[in-house]
């Protein structure tokens, strides 16, 4: 298996598994891969140094069961404290996935100040374990290492376990999907999120939206070519994984309200049953199917609120792009913004439409919530004068009025993610 954990150049975009998707070479099928990729660096394969410095190990379990930790001499309480958190998110983990077998990991640990922002390590595939790397910074040690163990682990558990079940057309909404909430289900069980909420209110709007709706079902596995389509395009994916963990959550709250105790091991027993009976994984009709059949719900009718909801969340959006930034952080701006371009039938105050205006140009802000923002206001071009709010805005902002309407119209065009979803 491919594994590759995403750490965006702002903290507050959702972690991407992108390039698990892509086919795996020849050279690459025997080998067990790890890739922890920040965007705009070049990955180095650190390979040859995590296996000469991590001398020592802490071992759990026999055969595909075992947690292993190798780790450097130094870091030996670390490596403890990581060995008894890995055991107790492997055994969530698999309880939260029965009755599918989920095997056990192999964890390399190593502690640098001056680590490369983007490193990988490949391996001899000698077994099934899940394998993992991590070079943490002294400074952010606790958070890093939060993120691998909480989250990126039982993600890419799920990867590994569902995938056999499933074929590639048509069911990859579902795959990272699961894989997302099971990996935000166990790491808000283990670990503080001061941003659950805001994230919770974002990703219910992304799951709104039509286009969103109408292109997660026909979502395909990522292929060599996708790799030279631009940011808005890898933005767009941005909004499919959110909307495809918000669905599947969707799914199972749905079911528990119908008095369903564990929609989740109903629905994955159902998968590997049907796949035992017919001796072939089960493509994206059959996963509706199994769905409604099993758990009396229709996921073509889920995700649209109500004026109500919508009105609320905009409101909601508001306050978090009022708010200043905590701990350094911008998530509330771009969890804000990102609700302002999704709930995009309910009409904005024109000083709200300015914001996004500046927000969408605002070099500063990240590529992510320019795009965002730019998308928000070409979304409402029907309800809006465009042209005419960026001749206002222009009076009022000097950087504005030094670029021309038609240049501004053809940069937030350029930056909305909408040409790349139905």
């Amino acid at each position: 298996m491919l594994s590759v954990f995403y750490e965006k150049a702002l903290p507050l975009v959702f972690a991407l598994w992108l390039i698990a998707s892509l086919p795996v070479s020849n050279f690459a099928q025997n080998k067990e891969t790890f890739w922890h990729i920040e965007t705009g660096y070049k990955a180095v394969d650190l390979t040859k140094v995590f296996e000469r410095e991590c001398t020592e190990v802490l071992v759990d379990g026999n055969g595909s069961d075992r947690v292993e930790v190798r780790f450097q001499p130094n870091l030996h309480v670390k490596a403890n404290e990581v060995f008894r958190n890995l055991r107790s998110m492997l055994s969530r983990t698999r309880q939260m996935l029965r009755p599918l077998p989920v095997n056990g990991i192999r964890f390399y640990l190593m502690q640098s100040s001056d680590r490369p922002q983007s490193y990988g390590i490949r391996l001899s595939k000698n077994d099934d374990l899940l394998l993992l790397a991590v070079i943490v910074d002294p400074a952010h040690e606790d958070r890093n290492l939060s993120d691998i163990i909480y989250k990126t682990a039982p993600h890419e558990m799920v990867h590994s376990v569902v995938h056999r079940y499933l074929r590639d057309s048509g069911t990859r909404w579902f795959e990272d999907g699961l894989a997302d909430y099971v990996g935000r289900q166990i790491s808000d069980e283990f670990t503080s999120d001061e941003f659950s909420n805001e994230r919770q209110i974002s990703a219910r709007a992304t799951l709104h939206q039509s286009r969103v709706r109408q292109s997660i079902l026909d979502w395909h596995q990522l292929r060599q070519s996708d790799l030279s389509k631009g940011k808005a395009f890898f933005q767009a994916q941005t909004q499919l994984y959110d909307a495809s963990q918000a669905l599947v959550g969707k799914i199972v709250a749905d079911s528990e309200r119908r008095g369903m105790k564990t929609p989740l091991s109903l629905l994955l027993s159902a998968l590997r049953d049907q796949v035992a009976k017919t001796g072939k994984p089960v493509d994206r009709d059959g996963l509706l199917d199994l769905i409604r059949q099993h758990l009396q719900v229709d996921v073509k009718t889920l995700g649209r609120l109500d004026k109500e909801t919508q009105q609320k969340m905009v409101e909601s959006a508001y306050s978090m792009l009022t708010l200043p930034a905590r701990n350094g952080d911008s998530e509330n701006k771009f969890f804000g913004t990102n609700i302002l371009a999704n709930i995009d039938e309910v009409q904005l105050p024109e000083n709200w439409l300015k914001y996004l205006l500046r927000t969408a140009l605002d070099e500063k802000a990240g590529s992510y919530i320019n795009s965002m923002a730019a998308t928000a206001l070409t979304r409402r071009e029907r309800q809006i004068d465009l042209k005419r709010l960026i001749e206002k805005a222009s009076l009022e902002d000097q950087k504005l009025g030094e670029r021309t309407t038609s240049t501004i119209l053809k940069e937030l065009k350029r930056l909305s993610i909408d040409k790349w979803l139905k």
